[in-house]
């Protein structure tokens, strides 16, 4: 790469040329383009400093500063050239003396006379380095191999930035045992090196094992310090221990491991070490693949000299997932060894790992998912529409389906169970809940983008603990709480509940006039949560949930028992009050009685993050628990809220 090629990959990317095409008219690697493109990777890996290097720097500096301002990729002047007058060695210095060699080599095809020191040292004059012939004569031959030892090579003034550079230029010189002692010598880690990296870099070679590890990972855009651990043919060299201990090396194993088999070094695969399997990996994946780990096991079983790697391949499974389940003769490791081979500990995800192994145990043995007999209820999945996910519902036997489309669907399918159709009733003797409902109803007026608002009051520490689905919307809530926003929303006489057309309306003027009543009511519950709105004693969860760049918007019921459990154990899930019943998900994690009313089990990632969704509609429909819904005030069905009714008063 030089000033002169990131100016027209630059120029070109300006002008609308895709970034493939460009890297492909320049002959440079995409992934080297993709990165010189990149806002984000102009920041992380200070490109500025690194483009102010290059030997052409200064001659093309002024279109350069304009251009990548334009772009969005730097703000304000580029750096000022660096000064290179200077006498001694560095790593800058070094890479363009080999670099220049390289140059040489491929212009001759490496026939003929090699470059002399006198005309390396006049090319890099030209450079604007003032570096004298001896000098160089000390660090380099004319082929150049290295006079110095792999340690001073790497400890160089400016090596962390030129250190791959040199690597590369060292291997494509033929000097991959060089290369590798340099690595060996770097004090700590030259770049950050990750399981991620060493996987796509052993990937890559294995595509074209004829080019080298070196020119692999170049062509990636990876490290050339992965030849730290592995040789130019993918070999583990000493030291493999510092790979299994990098923090993704138990995501990325099984990539690594296939694609050391793939280029033949089979022992090597076999010897990496095994690791344990984080708790949510393992749930997630033998949720999502539950049924390529039975393909797996049935292979394993029909062929018994197949290898666990090979099963797992076969049915496209994860072979760590598999190497924690199975035994090398397909049998299921007993429930000690895989508790042993996991690792972590959650309160959602433990029980329901528990259930799918139980699962998978049955299904392993031949035997019945469910329990004999016929069941009392039956589950009815209906596919979501546009974004919508899929829902199923808990209905009885002889419940109909009209299918997507039919006028009055949901009336339809609830036609032959009217016990499950929730109409509006009276909330005498649940008044506290029913603060807390119309609380929830008025917060999800104010944060629409929130989807649900649940409320909890928890009565020993006083305070109201309230949470919507969504991250960005409890951090809004929280500071909308604090600085008295439900006052404000409550303030004066508002609207009277009985003129009031909406569910919205009706609640704000109910609490509002409850509010106004605070002191006067005879039940001491109802007291209490008016008095803790009035001082704005609220709790608003804080917890994200997700991983790596995935956030999960969890809901809103399951938030606040983590909440409320991590002070207090004794969460009681009938105190909870919302803007909707809880989904069928939710119920069984928040522990709701089998008595309690619940919505559709929700196929989203939001709703079973954490849970065995299929085995929870199998215990709801084998335990006799159906799916409610609401029949709204103009006759409407909709799971979109909970009971549209209220009592005066």
């Amino acid at each position: 790469m030089s000033a002169a090629i990131a100016l027209r990959l630059l120029t070109a990317h300006a002008d609308g040329v895709p970034a493939r095409e460009n890297a492909d008219n320049l002959n440079i690697p995409r992934p080297t383009a993709n990165k010189w493109l990149a806002a984000g990777r102009w920041q992380a890996e200070n490109l500025a400093t690194r483009l102010s290097k290059m030997p052409d720097y200064a001659k093309f500096r002024a279109q350069l500063e304009p251009l990548v301002a334009r772009l969005g990729l730097h703000a304000g002047a580029l750096p000022e050239p660096p000064e290179r007058g200077r006498a001694k060695m560095d790593a800058l210095v070094l890479r363009s003396a080999l670099e220049a060699l390289v140059e040489h080599r491929e212009r001759t095809g490496g026939r003929g006379r090699k470059l002399s020191q006198p005309a390396l040292t006049e090319q890099l004059r030209q450079q604007g380095f003032q570096v004298s012939m001896w000098t160089l004569a000390d660090w380099l031959t004319a082929d150049g191999r290295l006079k110095t030892p792999p340690s001073s090579v790497a400890n160089l003034p400016g090596f962390a930035d030129e250190g791959d550079a040199i690597l590369l230029a060292l291997s494509v010189l033929g000097h991959d045992d060089l290369a590798a002692e340099v690595a060996d010598a770097v004090p700590g880690e030259l770049k950050a090196v990750s399981a991620r990296d060493i996987a796509a870099a052993l990937q890559a070679l294995a595509d074209s094992p004829q080019q080298g590890l070196s020119k692999a990972c170049l062509d990636q855009g990876l490290p050339v310090s992965i030849t730290k651990y592995f040789s130019t043919s993918g070999r583990p060299r000493a030291g493999i221990e510092t790979v299994a201990a990098m923090p993704d090396f138990a995501e990325h194993r099984d990539a690594i491991v296939a694609a050391l088999a793939r280029l033949g070094h089979h022992a090597d695969a076999a010897s990496l070490p095994a690791v344990a399997m984080p708790l949510r990996d393992a749930h997630d994946q033998l949720s999502r693949q539950f049924d390529g780990v039975m393909q797996a096991f049935a292979v394993m079983r029909s062929q018994p000299p197949l290898s666990l790697l090979d099963a797992a391949h076969v049915a496209g499974i994860s072979a760590q997932l598999l190497a924690v389940l199975a035994t090398p003769d397909g049998a299921l490791q007993d429930r000690a060894a895989i508790d042993d081979r996991i690792t972590g500990d959650h309160a959602l995800m433990r029980p329901a790992m528990a259930g799918m192994l139980d699962r998978l145990q049955t299904s392993l043995a031949g035997g019945p998912e469910q329990p004999p007999g016929a069941a009392p209820l039956k589950a009815l999945r209906l596919p979501g529409a546009g974004r919508a996910p899929d829902r199923t519902l808990i209905v009885l036997p002889d419940s109909h389906d009209p299918g997507p489309g039919a006028a009055g669907r949901l009336r339809q399918i609830f036609y032959a169970d009217p016990q499950a159709v929730r109409g509006p009733r009276s909330y005498a003797g649940e008044r506290p809940r029913q603060a807390l409902r119309w609380l929830a109803t008025v917060l999800m007026q104010q944060f629409p983008l929130g989807v649900e608002f649940q409320c909890y009051f928890h009565r020993g520490m006083r305070q109201i603990v309230v949470s919507s689905n969504v991250d960005g919307v409890n951090n809004d809530l929280r500071d909308f709480l604090a600085a008295g926003g439900m006052e404000s929303l409550l303030a004066g006489d508002g609207q009277d509940a009985a003129t009031a057309s909406t569910r919205a309306e009706r609640h704000q003027a109910r609490l509002s006039h409850a509010m106004g009543d605070l002191g006067n009511t005879s039940e001491t519950e109802l007291e209490e949560i008016l008095a803790a709105i009035a001082e704005r004693r609220f709790q608003v969860p804080a917890r994200s949930y997700g991983r790596a760049q995935r956030t999960v918007d969890l809901h809103a019921e399951r938030r606040i028992k983590d909440f409320v459990e991590a002070l207090d154990p004794d969460f009681d899930a009938q105190r909870l009050a919302g803007t909707r019943r809880p989904c069928g998900s939710c119920a069984e994690v928040v522990g709701l009685p089998d008595e309690g009313t619940r919505g559709p089990f929700w196929h989203s990632q939001n709703a079973q993050a954490g849970t065995d969704t299929e085995s929870l509609i199998a215990r709801n429909v084998a335990a006799g628990i159906r799916t409610s819904i609401t029949e709204t005030r103009t006759g409407r069905l909709s799971f979109d809220t909970n009971t549209d009714s209220d009592s005066d008063g």
